[in-house]
């Protein structure tokens, strides 16, 4: 190449330099504007601040996959046109929101969200099962008691003529105690094997 046509492509770069936007370049989170869905970033290379850098594809829409960078951290800003940058990596989030219709995955340092916190949090399955078996056992000796207290009550109606009108009351409820399903402690069958979670 010679020198003129070198000093000509310098001039045309110098012409279209600022023109044609960056495809990419790493920032510093400045601030976020979680309403509008945007943020404003400072570039590392020393240029001025960007602001409404946008965090998703339409701010006005608060459906869709909405990562909200946390301040300070590195982002990488693109841009669709000259005046429109949106953020195309993030290194670090405060927060991510999932919403589809009215379904919402709100995740933070604080834990998952699921369409809310109206209901609580999850339950813990080992503690859970736990609690039952306790109950169940509790239960179950209750039973045990009842027909052996039954058996016994019958035994007396029928050695003391006075209490012979009570005897088919106890045998009715001997009968239904004895009618109830075996019921035995739970194990697995109480949780899902598709969706975990840990206290992590």
């Amino acid at each position: 190449m010679s020198a003129g046509e070198d000093s000509i492509r310098q001039l045309i770069q110098k012409m279209v330099k600022g023109l044609i936007p960056t495809p990419g370049l790493i920032c510093e989170v400045i601030s976020v504007d979680k309403s509008a869905s945007t943020c404003k970033v400072q570039p590392l290379n020393g240029d001025a601040e960007i602001f409404g850098v946008k965090l998703q594809a339409d701010e006005t829409d608060k459906y869709g996959v909405i990562p909200i960078p946390k301040e300070g951290s590195k982002v990488v800003v693109s841009w669709l046109s000259r005046n429109v940058a949106f953020v195309s990596l993030i290194a670090e989030i405060e927060s991510h929101l999932i919403q589809i219709d009215t379904v919402t995955l709100f995740v933070d340092s604080n834990g998952i969200e699921i369409n809310g916190t109206d209901h609580g949090g999850l339950t813990i399955t080992p503690v859970l099962r736990t609690e039952l078996n306790k109950t169940t056992t509790r239960i179950l000796a209750l039973e045990v008691a009842l027909l052996a207290f039954c058996g016994a009550m019958i035994g007396i109606a029928t050695a003391v003529p006075l209490f012979a009108p009570l005897i088919p009351g106890w045998t009715a409820l001997q009968a239904a105690l004895g009618a109830l399903p075996p019921q035995g402690l739970y194990n697995t069958n109480i949780e899902s094997n598709k969706v975990k979670h840990g206290s992590n």
